[in-house]
């Protein structure tokens, strides 16, 4: 379960629920993962948890709650998860570190801890363009800027899940953004995040896009390309795109004020990957991408341009007004 801003999930709330399901059916308990600043007072160790701010209280692990029919008991409680609190209890206040173990009165049981948790480096809202699906690969594509928290250009495959949504047979057929709730990019692009809440729009949200849903569940499958950018970096002399299974050309990104880009095409290569598609002797500029209904010769193929997906001009990837 993931829980929309990283927040605690309400285990009262849980267990009316289950209860209201039939009289035979009971919650053990519910476990989480938690991240966060540790903290000592006169009240023992607590957690500052990331994203809420929320302080939760911590304790050594008093139950399982995981159950053995075969014996009709929880299974005891091992000596790794005794260590666990003693490594809590001998820590300098302040790191940051990953608590696993299970929500009880509002009081997070230590069950596992891994100490210290890289602080997070790009920490902020990143839009995404989303397209694929429908037979291809589910992409999202983060929309980049050439400085801090956001000089990356990143690609996910991922999947969707929403119990009150239907989502569409396809995002290939016209432009889709997806925005996440705040999060570490870096953490994505490392595979530390795998999991998050967003909002889905059609069109762009940043540019009159409708919001169709919102809190959707998107678990990364893979990241498939990662690329930092920086003002530093040489300008491409060619067009260049980069290819993505599916069928579909995103164009390389190198220095300002270059432009985001994303096509579905038919025909030409099977390249892995990031793999570079080069158009030598056209310039690297907007003016000049790739066009619907264009055919590119290819060594021994050629492709054809379906449908322009996402165009955004940099340096700051907006919409273009024309």
């Amino acid at each position: 379960m993931v829980r929309a801003g990283g927040r605690l999930p309400d285990v009262a709330a849980l267990e009316r629920a289950v209860r209201a399901a039939g009289e035979q059916f009971s919650l053990r308990g519910v476990e989480v993962t938690a991240v966060g600043a540790l903290r000592k007072d006169e009240q023992g160790l607590a957690l500052l948890l990331d994203h809420t701010g929320e302080l939760v209280r911590l304790a050594p692990l008093a139950h399982r709650i995981e159950w053995s029919f075969r014996e009709q008991r929880a299974p005891p409680i091992g000596g790794d998860e005794k260590e666990a609190w003693e490594r809590l209890r001998s820590a300098a206040p302040s790191p940051r570190v990953r608590v696993v173990g299970p929500l009880a009165g509002g009081t997070l049981e230590v069950r596992q801890v891994q100490a210290p948790v890289p602080a997070p480096v790009r920490m902020g809202t990143h839009g995404m363009v989303l397209f694929g699906g429908g037979g291809a690969p589910l992409y999202a594509s983060h929309i980049p800027m050439f400085h801090a928290p956001h000089d990356l250009q990143l690609v996910l495959q991922i999947s969707m899940r929403h119990p009150g949504w239907r989502a569409p047979a396809t995002f290939s057929d016209t432009g889709h953004t997806l925005v996440p709730e705040r999060l570490d990019l870096t953490a994505l692009a490392e595979g530390r995040l795998t999991a998050f809440k967003a909002a889905v729009f059609r069109g762009n949200f940043e540019a009159g896009g409708t919001e169709l849903v919102k809190d959707v569940e998107v678990k990364v499958e893979q990241v498939v390309l990662s690329r930092a950018l920086s003002t530093a970096t040489p300008a491409a002399a060619p067009l260049r795109y980069l290819w993505l299974p599916g069928g579909f050309l995103l164009h390389a990104i190198t220095a300002p004020p270059d432009f985001d880009h994303v096509v579905r095409v038919k025909g030409g290569s099977k390249a892995a990957a990031g793999a570079p598609l080069s158009l030598p002797g056209r310039p690297n500029e907007g003016a000049r991408r790739l066009r619907e209904r264009e055919v590119v010769k290819l060594d021994a193929a050629s492709l054809t341009v379906e449908r322009e997906l996402s165009f955004l001009v940099g340096p700051d990837f907006v919409v273009p007004e024309n």
